[in-house]
């Protein structure tokens, strides 16, 4: 009964810090609606949630074309419509 609770009272704090920051990937060079592929840029910005010990990468409203990018841990990928 313990363990629950404080698993329960924990996970809400760790995804606070961790997800705290927010980095949009407009920042790191990423631009919508282009025809050019934006994975570098976005990948850039992935990189450096991940740096920071964690965070949210965000794309904007918009058409992002991209290849392969990787997703790395404490990082949540947050698209929005």
């Amino acid at each position: 009964m313990c363990r629950k609770i404080t698993v329960t009272l924990l996970l809400p704090l760790l995804a606070f810090i961790s997800f705290a920051q927010t980095f949009n990937v407009e920042k790191y060079g990423a631009r919508s609606n282009q025809l050019k592929n934006q994975a570098l840029a976005i990948q850039k910005a992935i990189d450096a949630a991940h740096d920071a010990g964690g965070g949210t990468v965000v794309l904007t409203s918009g058409i992002y074309y991209s290849g392969s990018i990787q997703l790395k841990s404490n990082v949540v990928l947050q698209v929005n419509p």
